[in-house]
């Protein structure tokens, strides 16, 4: 503990363990058997007592004020940039073209800016993808990423996205 009072307070500390408690090695010494935690609880009681105690505590050699405690501020947790869904005007498809559901080397017909057309149907890729992927290709959680089992001219639809996404910060 910090403060212009030291000697009051080190003269408080040592009478009220010597009066409460029989923590004293040798009588004649200033040799307490107390634990850190210990120590630090009877001085946080005592800071209050006095108006300029300020109290640190140290943690892997760095020095946190416990008393009186700042206000700091609450870290913010940094924030995740997520890609944007799939969207076909992403990598310059439109409407009417046709890509290949390659599991199946299916060919489907764009219907909307994240839609196909299947057999009079509209679907999401993800939804296609797990109703139409077949057993041996499936994974544990039934969640798939649409763009990776289509293709147009030969390359996946999530290949020609990243094509395109690096091509945009070489231009940024």
């Amino acid at each position: 503990m910090q403060t212009c009072k030291y000697d009051k307070i080190e003269k408080i500390i040592h009478k009220q363990i010597d009066r409460l408690t029989d923590l004293r090695i040798r009588q004649n010494r200033e040799f307490f058997n107390v634990s850190p935690e210990q120590a630090l609880d009877i001085l946080l009681d005592l800071a209050p007592a006095f108006d300029d105690a300020v109290i640190e505590k140290y943690e892997d050699g760095i020095a946190y004020q416990i008393y009186p405690k700042k206000e700091l501020p609450i870290p913010q947790k940094p924030k995740i940039e997520r890609r944007k869904h799939f969207a076909f005007s992403m990598i310059d498809l439109k409407i009417g073209d046709k890509v290949f559901f390659d599991p199946l080397n299916i060919e489907v017909r764009i219907a909307g800016e994240n839609k196909i057309e299947y057999e009079g149907r509209l679907w999401s890729l993800s939804n296609f993808t797990a109703t139409y992927l077949p057993d041996e290709k499936r994974n544990t959680s039934g969640a798939y990423q649409g763009p990776q089992y289509f293709s147009y001219n030969g390359k996946t639809l999530w290949d020609i996205r990243l094509e395109r996404e690096s091509d945009n910060c070489k231009e940024g």
